[in-house]
């Protein structure tokens, strides 16, 4: 399940355009600690949030998409 924190983290990557470090400067977090949380998300829930290539993520999985229309009503 996501909890407001990952909620927060997952909105401020695609707010700024799939870009981590950007991202991780406007939470006050790490760079590597947004990837792990993440990553971990990911592997907990079983579900893919993010479109990666090259290990880079460029864009959102349809559940992705679904969690940030949820988000916006």
């Amino acid at each position: 399940m996501m909890d407001i924190r990952h909620l927060r983290y997952f909105v401020s990557i695609v707010d700024n355009d799939f870009n981590l470090s950007r991202a991780s400067q406007n939470l006050y977090v790490s760079q590597p600690a947004l990837s792990m949380m993440i990553t971990e998300f990911e592997n907990r829930e079983n579900i893919q949030i993010f479109k990666r290539a090259s290990g880079k993520i460029i864009g959102l999985t349809f559940a992705g998409k679904i969690i940030i229309v949820m988000q916006k009503k």
